[in-house]
């Protein structure tokens, strides 16, 4: 078997090569045509942009406007002509001016150039644009404009009045070198060389154009395209180079000014792609030849590496070390036995919350009968005989402020006891139909009070009120007992955020605060019986709580919030199942 995948993996690995190698071949030679070919579209774009800004100034410079030279421009007719020049060529002209012989500005697009001089420069180009010569003079380097310049006659003696000059943007020339220069194979630079062969623009990927100025060897402007460069070179990183040249072809009646485009590719980084395929490849071999040799492992480890993980956590639940099954893998059938075990397991945990909750609320029934019994008639005799001792005409103030204290010590008793009746006994719900914005407009009014005192914020972000079946009594209660919860644990002037949401057949009531929260570990112990961490508090109110929302067949739990403290989330279905809506009925 190891001989069979051996030669088998050596016939894969040659027939891989021999493909590498023709594909290599073929995308050299892609890339060099379309360097090549982008090389001359980008020059014929440069020679069309210079014919074209050339051919400008030359019909603005027959134009009978520019006869305003020979009066100096005194009604500024020609000034403002420029100025329309330039605003109608946004961003093509940086600024347009004419000079008389002694240089001496005249008019200008621009006014604050009226009155300053042009010094003489020497002409780098000259081309016959329809009768006319238009001058390129040299290029300041790096170059911010290229600017042409063109002789105005007199049309009365045929002499000079002076020179139009056009500051023709050198950004159009680099924009033009920058946009072709990058294709789906490769990313390459671009140079503008003169006749000289001195690198007067480039795409802006140089590095601050350093190497504008600079000469260029003129092994990078061989008419052919280069297959590889072996020699380092200062522009590009890498020793090898992919180039494609093109000289200018002059458009129409200009013949060009002699420059050269270059774009450049490195050939590490063109031939990058197809050397991650080559190594992908080699790992694909091998990874196959390994996958080959553990696929019968693989298979048989399929079926029992599950079962070994199930049984395993079968054990561990029996001694109380894991309380949720392993990720279910393997085969379907030990999928849906994962699946089963773990609906198992969610069954029991539910039935032992249910049976430790059911044990505490009947400890707390048979308190709530003894203390029924117990309490509450020495309560009554105790609040009979303060009621009567306040009627006494002799009683002192002390005495008087005693029997407050006891009537109201009595009736905190009383309260203790029925809301230790109510959580052993709920009373079962009546439902009926009740508006839901209703009901919390009613516990703000009941609670208006003591949110006044404590100067509570509270903001409400209620969705569209609807009729919801439920007890209202017991929903007031329930959300009287988390509002009352929250004024308790939110400081002065607090917040407390009310929003409601309809989530298709529940209503979703969030209340948040300010307060200080509610730590993670005491969560799972928050609505049980008796558990509280606020002095005076007997930890019964959520506990009720828990039970009407229950009764309404709703859900409650408690998370973070983004002011700071807890936010209780409580779900109500809309419609009670096995309650007759009367409107429906009726209709």
């Amino acid at each position: 078997m190891f001989s069979y995948l051996g030669i088998s993996l050596l016939v894969a690995v040659a027939l891989t090569s021999l493909a590498f190698l023709y594909v290599r071949q073929v995308l050299l030679s892609n890339i060099e045509d379309q360097l090549q070919l982008r090389a001359i579209r980008v020059m014929e774009q440069i020679d069309a942009t210079l014919f074209e800004r050339m051919a400008n100034v030359a019909t603005w410079s027959r134009l009978s406007v520019m006869q305003e030279l020979r009066v100096r421009d005194i009604d500024k007719r020609l000034s403002e002509f420029l100025r329309d020049l330039h605003q109608g060529y946004p961003g093509v002209y940086g600024v347009l001016f004419a000079a008389n012989d002694r240089g001496e500005i005249l008019a200008a697009s621009n006014p604050a150039l009226i009155g300053s001089h042009m010094k003489e420069m020497p002409v780098w180009h000259r081309v016959q644009m329809g009768g006319k010569e238009v001058s390129l003079l040299p290029l300041n380097l790096p170059a911010s404009h290229c600017y042409f310049s063109v002789v105005l006659e007199d049309s009365r003696s045929g002499g000079r009045l002076g020179k139009l000059y056009a500051a023709f943007t050198w950004n159009e020339i680099l924009r033009l070198l920058d946009y072709p220069h990058r294709g789906p194979l490769i990313q390459g630079t671009a140079l503008l060389v003169d006749e000289n062969k001195r690198i007067i623009a480039a795409s802006g990927d140089l590095s601050s154009q350093q190497w504008i100025g600079q000469q260029l060897n003129s092994r990078w402007l061989s008419q052919t395209p280069m297959r590889v460069l072996g020699a380092q070179t200062n522009i590009m990183s890498g020793s090898r180079v992919l180039t494609g040249v093109a000289s200018s072809r002059g458009y129409h009646a200009f013949d060009g000014f002699g420059w050269q485009v270059v774009l450049m590719a490195s050939a590490d980084q063109a031939m990058a792609p197809l050397w991650r395929l080559w190594w992908n490849l080699l790992l694909f071999l091998l990874l196959a030849l390994i996958g080959s040799l553990i696929l019968s492992y693989w298979l048989a480890g399929r079926i029992a590496r599950p079962l070994s993980a199930l049984t395993l956590f079968a054990r561990q639940y029996m001694q109380g070390k894991q309380t949720m099954p392993p990720q279910a893998g393997g085969s379907i059938e030990t999928q849906e036995l994962s699946r089963a075990f773990e609906q198992m397991i969610l069954h029991l945990e539910q039935s032992r919350k249910n049976l430790v909750r059911a044990s505490k609320l009947a400890v707390i029934g048979e308190m709530a009968a003894s203390m029924a019994h117990e309490v509450r008639t020495p309560l009554g005799i105790l609040q009979s005989a303060a009621e009567m001792l306040q009627r006494e005409s002799g009683l002192s103030p002390p005495g008087h402020e005693m029997t407050e204290f006891i009537l109201s010590e009595t009736d905190r008793l009383k309260s203790l006891v029925s809301t230790l009746l109510d959580c052993a006994r709920p009373r079962p719900p009546q439902f009926c139909p009740t508006s839901a914005n209703l009901l919390l407009a009613r516990v703000l009014d009941l609670l208006q009070g003591k949110l006044n005192h404590i100067q509570a914020n509270v903001e409400q972000v209620l969705d569209e009120d609807k009729t919801i079946e439920c007890d209202p009594d017991q929903l007031v209660q329930v959300f009287f007992n988390l509002l009352i919860n929250a004024v308790q644990h939110i400081p002065q002037r607090g917040r407390i955020v009310i929003r409601t949401e309809w989530q298709g057949d529940f209503w979703h009531v969030r209340i948040c605060d300010n307060g200080p929260g509610i730590p993670q570990e005491w969560r799972e112990q928050l609505f049980d019986p008796f558990f509280t961490r606020r002095e005076g508090g007997i930890g019964l109110g959520l506990t009720v709580v828990q039970q009407i929302i229950l009764s309404h067949h709703g859900g409650i739990e408690t998370t973070d919030c983004d002011l700071g403290g807890a936010c209780f989330h409580l779900w109500l279905p809309w419609r009670q199942p096995g309650v007759i809506n009367h409107e429906e009925s009726s209709g």
